[in-house]
């Protein structure tokens, strides 16, 4: 039911003004149901922002992850982590993605995909609060 899990991340947002983010952690995850789970790790960050501010930081990270059927035809699957500054906890990044598919044959699916990012410290001239909305088509071999 639980397990540990390690994990690293390289990332570059140019929307957000990140130029690049790179993380690494360690945590445990613990299993709700077949395909839900919840975790908590900490992790280290270092981030580069595109004016050259740098911010190396330890945040504490929690996710809910769950996926679910709505029906035989539709699939929904969302995740959503919430990850506050170890020195600053008002200083918090909170993101979700969430995904609803909806299957036309068995190999194929229409998707539709809202992300959306809370950082309460972002790099000058961007919004706290920013969301993307992606359709798409989906092939499964």
């Amino acid at each position: 039911r639980y397990t540990s899990e390690t994990f690293i991340q390289n990332q570059f947002d140019p929307v957000r003004k990140i130029e690049n983010r790179k993380l690494f952690g360690s945590g445990v995850r613990m299993k709700l149901s077949e395909k839900n789970f919840i975790g908590a790790s900490t992790f280290y960050e270092l981030e580069t922002l595109t004016n050259n501010m740098e911010n190396n930081d330890v945040r504490l990270s929690t996710y809910l992850q769950l996926d679910f059927d709505v029906s035989e035809k539709i699939q929904f699957l969302t995740t959503t982590y919430v990850q506050p500054n170890t020195k600053q906890f008002t200083d918090f990044k909170l993101s979700t993605e969430s995904q609803i598919n909806f299957e036309i044959t068995k190999n194929l699916s229409f998707t539709n995909t809202i992300e959306a990012i809370y950082d309460t410290y972002p790099a000058y001239g961007v919004k706290e609060l920013s969301y993307r909305l992606q359709n798409g088509i989906q092939f499964n071999f």
